[in-house]
């Protein structure tokens, strides 16, 4: 997520299935960070790294405030993306404990806000 593309405006649907699933993203600028970080200073260990914020909150709570973030505050999520029916939850931390690179947004609430900014 990022300027362009902040969550607020994704069609995401919400029902009593997947509201519970986790939220795994991560801004765009934790992203560039973190390649340009490992091209600069790699990692001595040949290491495979998932860049993803390390706060991981609900679907149903990261979207409602994606979308009262973006001024869309009258509609729920609505149904356009297939949902899956189990959460799975990705661990971003592993650069962070095999480098000095630490994410920007660490908090996906604090990056929706950025979007807006």
């Amino acid at each position: 997520m990022g300027k362009d593309r902040a969550p607020g405006r994704f069609k995401v649907e919400i029902n009593q299935s997947n509201a519970s699933q986790l939220v795994n993203m991560v801004m765009i600028d934790d992203v560039v960070s973190a390649i340009t970080h490992l091209i600069n200073q790699p990692v001595s260990e040949e290491k495979i790294y998932n860049i993803v914020a390390p706060n991981h909150p609900t679907k149903q709570d990261f979207y409602r405030f994606a979308q009262m973030q973006a001024g869309d505050n009258d509609k729920p999520a609505s149904k356009s993306l297939p949902t899956r029916q189990s959460s799975k939850w990705v661990s971003g931390d592993l650069i962070e404990l095999h480098s000095a690179f630490r994410y920007r947004y660490r908090d996906l609430f604090a990056g929706v806000r950025a979007c807006h900014e």
